[in-house]
């Protein structure tokens, strides 16, 4: 029954194919795309839109008459304006000025297929629909082979990935807090003294630098020079490439035998789908993947996936299955947003009610005792179970809720302080404190060497350390630091 369905309709079955696979294709011809899509789940999502249009489209022959030509103009539409939801929003927001354009987009795309309904009854019309549909997945086709055929290998320093040869297997716990301030700042700023933080630190052990920096103001930029551990050239950052598997970092990694296990945020871009051998997440690892398709942000699921995103955002339940997790030397990434993304109560639970930070300085300081209370939690943790381990915390800029100027009029010291003053602190079993590296941690690392001197120290060399420079873009404004 089902082949000779398929034998019957073939041709129809091909041009559901052609549009079903259009947004796929559309997604895929990005050498960035590339690296962060999950295959299995992409074609998952295919077959269930493809077998989907043609049940439907039956089911429109058998109880409505409708044959499957008139149907296919009307999935068209659908499939157009479902995977161009965001660019149909902000054409509607441009137009109109609305702010809540989803009812307006529902209206527009059942017009359009009433529109198509009706005049899918004309051959001529039925013809357009169907050479469209090729055109548009030929381009498509043509696109990809063009995006691969011209691919440039990511070529890796494979100088710098070679010379880093671990002598020390130790356990290395990452903690990023995005856009955590250096204790100092935060007091001249918010009016909070953090400085019980600070000594909570040094106490278990931590060399917490003096007036550290980042080198770069936003997440996109810092964490990407990290993982490579270089500066950027023009063109280097890109959201969607933070976490790829291409970076000399995660090369360096494997070539020491360590697994790479992350406990994401709940932002797509940092889900490392494809360079971690764990990903800790409360929700379900297909919950997680599908929430962390990246092209299905500008979707009509960008609502739904909006709202389940901080339900995927790991806690103090994920960080303890750390002590069991069952691998071998592994490096473990953890970004917290806590102080970045979200207002808390006094118990630390996310306050829906509340204004977040970044435009509420006021709320920035529960917000900085549930991050502390976080981190020592997860600290405590790792010490626990697992003392002889490294433990780096630092973020990835400063706090820009308070910033006073855009980045481009960024031209004092005092604003440079607003956008790059970072905490930095490190935990590093058995470190001599007259070393390079231990003066270099304890006067003002920056992120782009912080890797640098931890591969250094299990490599048990000197560390091969880049000029400490803060950027903007491309442009060098150290000075300001002066």
């Amino acid at each position: 029954m089902i082949y000779a369905f398929f034998k019957k309709n073939i041709k129809d079955i091909f041009l559901y194919f052609c549009i079903t696979a259009w947004p796929f294709l559309k997604f895929y011809a990005s050498a960035e795309n590339q690296k962060q899509v999950s295959l299995k789940n992409f074609l998952m999502l295919f077959a269930v839109f493809l077998f989907s249009a043609l049940f439907l489209s039956e089911i429109a022959r058998v109880f409505f008459r409708r044959i499957h030509e008139r149907f296919l103009g009307v999935y068209a539409v659908f499939i157009i304006w479902f995977f161009s939801y965001a660019d149909f929003v902000k054409y509607i927001h441009t137009k109109t000025g609305v702010m809540h354009a989803f009812p307006y987009a529902i209206i527009a795309v059942i017009l359009l297929m009433v529109f198509f309904l009706i005049l899918s009854k004309y051959l001529p019309f039925q013809s357009f629909v169907k050479t469209f549909i090729v055109f548009l997945f030929s381009y498509s086709v043509v696109e990809n082979i063009y995006i691969y055929v011209n691919l440039e290998e990511n070529k890796i320093q494979k100088e710098v990935t070679s010379s880093y040869s671990f002598k020390k297997n130790m356990n290395v716990y990452f903690l990023l807090l995005d856009a955590y301030p250096r204790t100092d700042i935060f007091k001249e700023n918010v009016k909070y003294d953090n400085e019980n933080f600070t000594h909570l630190l040094k106490s278990k052990g931590f060399i917490v630098a003096k007036e550290s920096y980042s080198n770069y103001p936003s997440t996109t930029s810092s964490l990407t020079s990290i993982f490579q551990m270089s500066y950027l050239k023009p063109g280097d950052i890109n959201s969607k490439d933070i976490l790829s598997p291409d970076k000399i970092t995660f090369s360096i990694l494997r070539n020491n035998g360590y697994d790479f296990v992350i406990l994401p945020s709940h932002h797509d871009y940092l889900g490392a789908k494809n360079s971690a051998n764990k990903i800790i997440s409360p929700s379900s690892n297909f919950l997680f993947s599908i929430t962390n398709i990246q092209f299905l942000s500008t979707s009509a699921f960008r609502p739904l996936i909006k709202f389940l995103r901080p339900y995927i955002y790991f806690g103090s339940k994920e960080v303890s299955t750390l002590a069991t997790l069952k691998t071998g030397k592994k490096f473990v990434f953890m970004h917290f947003m806590h102080f970045h993304d979200f207002a808390y109560d006094e118990n630390c639970d996310i306050n829906c009610k509340a204004t977040i930070p970044e435009s509420n300085a006021i709320n920035a300081i529960q917000n900085i005792k549930c991050t502390n209370k976080f981190v020592e939690e997860t600290v405590d943790s790792i010490l626990k179970h697992d003392p002889q381990s490294i433990i780096i915390i630092q973020s990835d800029h400063g706090p820009w809720f308070w910033r006073n100027n855009s980045v481009e009029q960024l031209n004092s010291r005092d604003e440079l302080q607003r956008w790059y003053a970072n905490i930095a602190a490190f935990y590093i079993p058995g470190l001599d404190k007259d070393t390079q590296i231990a003066n270099y941690l304890m006067d003002s690392p920056t992120p782009v060497n912080t890797l640098r001197v931890i591969f250094s120290y299990l490599s048990d060399k000197n560390a091969e350390l880049l000029p400490d420079h803060i950027l903007l873009g491309t442009k060098d404004i150290t000075h300001l630091r002066k």
